[in-house]
């Protein structure tokens, strides 16, 4: 670049002195060159890494150099042909610089590892060739692999001058004004779509599409970068180094769990790396999308774990700003929790885009009559204009020869029937209200499992064994041999302690063998504890020990107890610490436990009569496997029953309530409110307790509308059924009322 023309394009894009700062710079180099100066400037902090990628691209056209070309091989010793000019961005794994071709007069991106490292090496060379065989518009370019001066695998790409998707949103957020409109914002989101549907028929999956690796270069290029975690899909995860990008919530991490919190699939989140597809892809772009549509995250939280906890579940948090109707139900499909929910493709989603910005009917969001009508009205003005004069003459005509009374009895017919639909369509709304609080809240207790399950895992394979104290349940029966500090809770009906958990294992297991399993997950105490510290809709903890001390005591929610049992010692390590089981005591035996066996994900149980006297509860339940697939037991946390249905399911403010039920896909009654007044029978510890079944709902046309995941009404004699889905669990939340009258 002449040296003249980088000091207008310095003058006019910076507020410095560029005269002073070239006097500055040229002060110490014997032979200037404009290159080195913006490294001077890159260097100072006077440019950021955007300008200085700009102002690099602004090189003519060079065909003089007397310098010739690399010799070819065995003409002589190759030298480097990449001069570094400066960096403009760093990694986990690497560097990136910008660099000059010294053979094709052309300025590239050189990325080159950090450090040594022979698992990081495999990483980085699966990158690069990766990215190399991803032929198309829309993914970077590769023109080489090379070395460092030091000897580290490196490789040079295209240089993309321009700003990040996520630049580009975060200014609108800011400034309250898009540089791009909704429409042109969605065509850089097809692009997106349409490299990401070409690496998935090579059979490859990015892991980690988000904003930040969006380019959008000068003249609308648009590519996706950073191909660093992709991976063929089925291929056993390579083994990756340790490192783990700062707790940042949209930065890539590495080691156990890669990608980024914020964009993660709940798949992606739970660490099932080997069994990732394209649809944890399409997750990820449902929440570019969301972001897109609505300039603001779809995943806020105060930290990583927070992240990572509403990863796990799929949560994704309200919409702060409104969007047309059809674009919102195409992000909610395409964030689907459950990838059968989700598009049957990236190509799919992206087609449902392209029908919404044609005005046609999407996939996400089937028209109604009325839908279609609006359509066909706004395509065919002229035509809707003749039909309404035509509806409107014909109208005056049936108006002529009908005569009044017939009129006058048909309107109140009419109106009679409006204010029944209007009433019964509230009712809906409420139930639906309601229906999406509970899958809310439940949710929220499936990411508190999470944690505990993913902690225990990390604890039975690298964690450090404990020394104690330890107290078995029969330490708990005497105070004497108690833990101290234990206190009396009106909420348990029984002595509790609020530090301690309680443990015992199965009977005529080796001393050696669960002292080894115990010493490993007393390590989770404070995880399991601080589940007890929080509430559904509020994450913050009591600060002081005294607080938190009191919130476990007065028990004021649904959940009663945390715990791990495991499969090889028949350990059962439990909070809050309490006295109950008696030495015959095995969790594998009893309901909860077996409902989990053999399965994956979270499950929930059956109803059963608790052991340790807390009524009927209901279990949240993680099966833990080792990578290879071995069963290492269950993480879990219990439910109070009656206290699950008065703060979830029990409508009383709906007039008219009669009862409440929870079903499954299948229309099996989970939770009922009309069981709150049974008579509850603790079965001794050796009754192999089967839990209560209360069979299936009675009303073939809910059963039908609960496997349908539907809302839905029906009148039944005085009684009306209103029943509405929770979308993450997959259930269905079903309400009684007396018909409106």
């Amino acid at each position: 670049m002449q040296l003249h023309r980088l000091k207008r394009l310095v003058e006019e894009t910076l507020d410095i002195d560029v005269t002073a700062t070239w006097a500055d710079f040229a002060e110490s180099r014997e032979d200037p060159d404009p290159d080195a100066f913006l490294a001077f400037l890159r260097e100072r902090d006077l440019i950021d890494a955007n300008a200085f990628v700009e102002l690099h691209g602004f090189d003519e056209i060079a065909l003089d150099d007397p310098e010739e070309p690399d010799p070819r091989p065995g003409q002589g010793a190759r030298r480097a042909r990449y001069d570094l000019l400066g960096p403009v961005g760093k990694g986990a794994m690497g560097i990136v610089h910008v660099a000059r071709d010294l053979d094709l007069r052309r300025k590239v991106a050189f990325k080159s590892m950090l450090r040594h490292d022979p698992l990081l090496h495999r990483r980085f060379l699966d990158e690069v060739r990766i990215t190399a065989q991803l032929d198309h518009p829309n993914i970077v370019p590769v023109y080489s692999i090379e070395h460092d001066a030091e000897g580290r695998p490196a490789y040079a790409m295209k240089l993309v001058r321009g700003r990040t998707l996520e630049r580009i949103l975060a200014d609108a957020h800011t400034t309250g004004k898009a540089e791009m409109d909704l429409p042109a914002r969605l065509e850089v989101f097809l692009k997106v779509c349409e490299a990401v549907s070409y690496a998935h028929a090579k059979g490859i999956i990015h892991r980690d599409l988000k904003p930040a690796n969006v380019m959008i270069g000068r003249f609308g290029e648009v590519y996706v970068m950073d191909w660093g975690i992709a991976k063929l899909v089925g291929q056993p995860e390579r083994p990756g180094a340790e490192i783990v990008q700062e707790d940042a919530p949209d930065r890539t991490r590495y080691g156990a769990l890669v990608g980024t919190p914020a964009y993660m699939s709940p798949e992606q989140a739970n660490g099932d790396g080997e069994h990732l597809g394209p649809l944890s892809d399409q997750f990820a772009l449902g929440l570019v999308l969301h972001e897109i549509v609505y300039l603001h995250g779809a995943r806020r939280a105060d930290d990583v774990v927070g992240l990572l906890l509403k990863a796990s579940s799929g949560e994704v948090d309200s919409p702060k700003r409104w969007a047309p109707a059809e674009l919102a139900a195409i992000v909610r499909k395409a964030t689907a929790p459950r990838p059968d929910d989700r598009y049957a493709s990236v190509q799919a989603l992206e087609a449902d885009v392209r029908r919404y910005l044609r005005g046609d009917v999407t996939e996400a969001l089937p028209d109604p009559l009325l839908g279609r009508m609006r359509r066909w009205t706004v395509k065919n003005q002229r035509a809707t204009a003749l039909a309404v004069l035509a509806i409107v003459l014909a109208s005056l005509t049936a108006v002529v020869w009908s005569g009044w009374r017939r009129q006058v009895d048909l309107a109140n017919q009419t109106l009679e029937s409006q204010v029944r639909e209007r009433r019964v369509a509230e009712l809906l709304g409420q139930v639906s209200g309601r229906a999406q609080r509970i899958d809310n809240d439940l949710l929220w207790y499936e990411g508190m499992l999470q944690a505990i399950g993913d902690s225990a895992l990390y604890a039975l394979s690298r964690g450090t064994p404990t020394e104690g104290p330890w107290y078995h349940t029969s330490a708990y029966r005497d105070p004497a041999t108690a833990p101290p500090g234990l206190v009396e809770s009106p909420s348990y009906g029984k002595l509790i302690h609020t530090d301690f958990p309680v443990y015992t294992a199965a009977p005529g297991v080796p001393e050696a063998v669960w002292r080894a399993d115990l010493g490993l997950v007393d390590g989770l105490r404070d995880t399991i504890r601080r589940v007890f510290l929080v509430e559904p809709r509020s994450a913050t903890p009591p600060a002081d020990r005294a607080a938190q001390h009191q919130r476990i005591v007065d028990g004021s929610r649904s959940l009663r107890w945390a715990y791990v049992a495991l499969e090889r010692s028949g350990l059962m390590y439990m909070f809050p610490g309490a006295k109950g089981w008696d030495d015959k005591y095995d969790p594998r035996t009893r309901p909860w436990y077996r409902d989990a066996v053999g399965r994956h994900g979270r499950v929930w149980s059956t109803p059963y009569v608790d052991l340790m006297g807390q009524g009927r509860l209901v279990s949240c339940l993680l099966p833990l496997h080792e990578p290879d697939g071995e069963f290492l037991g269950l993480a879990g946390i219990d439910l109070q029953f009656n206290e699950l249905l008065d703060e979830q399911l029990v409508m009383s403010e709906l007039e008219g309530y009669r009862s409440a039920y929870l079903l499954t896909d299948e229309g099996r009654v989970m939770l009922k409110t009309t069981a709150a007044d049974d008579r509850i029978v603790i079965p001794p510890t050796e009754v192999l307790d089967p839990g209560i079944d209360f069979g299936s709902f009675a009303n073939p046309a809910v059963v039908r509308g609960a496997g349908e995941h539907q809302a839905g009404h029906v009148l039944v004699g005085d009684d009306l059924i209103v029943w509405a889905p929770l979308q993450h669990l997959r259930w269905t939340y079903v309400v009684t009322a007396t018909a409106p009258q």
